[in-house]
């Protein structure tokens, strides 16, 4: 395969040969054509265009999968009123499976440009490793949003509409809802992932750039030292690296813009002292090369560029603390999400037995259903530590993200029927409940068995 670098051209052409044997084989030459590499400023306008596009697909993804779920209660609560569905009935239901059919193929489009964006990059800029991996991770839980599950539930719903059949209908869009749900919580989770990859990327190449113009710098000092009078070739290699590095705190200034809107912002500083320093340092290299004192100027280019060293330095210094401290974090946030999960377990457990030894119009009853609507609402708070989570580590996988939204969603269930003195229905829910709380601590006690070893690994 060609290694083609940007801005890289390469000349080619077309030889084809006829296969008569007779007068021996002729050939026919296309005329030469010139492919030229884009460049990596053009590289960089396409992915920031991209980038734009994909979030802005992924947020009215997640908008219009929020609105549906409003659309399925109002058709839930209509079923639930009517002995039968009537034309205007079905049609709106209908309706609905057509919006999840373009809400699928939005979601389809998002996976694709990203897919495209990121096959260009590797191309041309090839990321570094931890952040090729990051790129897989997030296509792989990007694609998982659309699961097979859904079709086929989206397939039974049809049938059971056209086929008219009522009570099964109802319990597929209580199902619906549900998916619905879960499919805007990772729309949400997929778009801030994917800013916070977007910012990382900005920062190394910020951090290469740096490097890069600290490198320049210092080598036009080494040419500008022994140099005599006035160069105009020096000047003009002074001149853009100067503009270079305008162009680079434009760079920064985006990426603390994009920084501000994660929901958990990394601590980064904005290093304007820094960079007043380094403008002022090749502004006096540029005054003193245009009066020709070459060995003065030198050394304010010498200057210039350790003080761009020492901007990416810092920048990467306070990249890999930020980092770390999340680590950290999320550690932490696990294995006290672990420890709620197994002690919810056990409250759950000795619910279901108090339940089953008081009939329902025992006095303590209502102290039971009190204690299992305590256990919904820690429940509800665990969920949402999960996806504020699960939101800022890559590696947390969407099933769990479900498996504590069904766990809620059972308690829900529970509890209604709880209400209705339906004791035997909202135990069952329970038990569904208490067996997800079990499956979910021992993903997470797996996961957090995994990070120690990363942690390990690192020191």
């Amino acid at each position: 395969a060609l290694n083609i670098q940007a801005e890289d051209e390469i000349e080619y052409y077309f030889t084809v040969w006829d296969n008569d044997r007779v007068n021996g084989a002729k050939s026919a030459k296309t005329p030469t054509n010139t492919y030229k590499a884009p460049s990596l400023q053009e590289i960089n306008d396409q992915t920031e265009k991209a980038n734009k596009e994909i979030k802005s697909s992924m947020a009215g993804a997640q908008s219009d999968a929020a609105a549906l779920q409003k659309e399925i209660q109002s058709i839930e609560k209509m079923m639930t009123e009517k002995k039968n569905l009537d034309w205007n009935d079905k049609k709106k239901i209908q309706d609905l499976l057509d919006k999840q059919k373009e809400l699928e193929k939005k979601i389809r489009d998002a996976v694709n440009k990203n897919k495209q964006k990121n096959n260009k990059e590797e191309e041309f800029t090839p990321p570094e490793e931890s952040l090729l991996e990051k790129q897989k991770q997030l296509e792989k839980l990007m694609e998982e949003v659309l699961d097979e599950e859904t079709r086929k539930l989206m397939e039974k719903i049809q049938k059971l509409l056209d086929e008219n059949r009522k009570d099964e209908l109802q319990k597929a869009m209580d199902e619906f809802k549900f998916s619905e749900k879960e499919m805007s919580k990772e729309m949400d989770r997929m778009l801030e992932l994917f800013k916070e990859l977007e910012l990382e990327k900005k920062l190394n190449e910020a951090i290469d750039k740096l490097n890069e113009l600290a490198k320049k710098e210092k080598e036009l000092a080494e040419k500008t030292k022994d140099k005599k009078g006035k160069s105009e070739p020096l000047q003009k290699e002074q001149e853009e690296i100067k503009k270079a590095f305008d162009d680079l705190k434009k760079d920064l200034q985006d990426i603390d813009k994009k920084n501000q809107e994660l929901e958990s912002p990394l601590e980064i500083s904005k290093q304007e002292e820094n960079k007043d320093q380094v403008d002022q340092k090749m502004d006096d290299a540029q005054q003193k090369q245009s009066k020709g004192k070459n060995k003065d100027a030198a050394q304010s280019m010498d200057d210039a560029a350790k003080k761009m060293k020492e901007m990416a330095e810092k920048m990467q210094q306070e990249m890999e603390d930020a980092q770390e401290e999340q680590q950290e974090e999320d550690y932490n946030n696990i294995r006290q999400i672990l420890e709620n999960l197994v002690q919810l377990s056990f409250d759950q457990e000795k619910v279901i037995g108090g339940f089953k030894k008081n009939k329902r119009y025992s006095p303590k009853y209502i102290e039971l259903r009190q204690e299992q609507r305590k256990i919904k609402d820690e429940t509800k708070m665990v969920e949402d530590s999960l996806l504020a989570l699960s939101k800022r580590n890559i590696k947390i996988q969407s099933f769990v993200n479900e498996e504590i939204a069904r766990i809620n969603d059972n308690l829900d269930k529970s509890l209604k029927y709880l209400g209705e003195r339906y004791t035997n229905n909202a135990v069952v829910h329970q038990q569904y409940a208490m067996t997800g709380y079990n499956n979910l601590a021992l993903m997470l006690s797996e996961s957090l068995k995994k990070m120690q070893e990363e942690m390990k690994a690192q020191k």
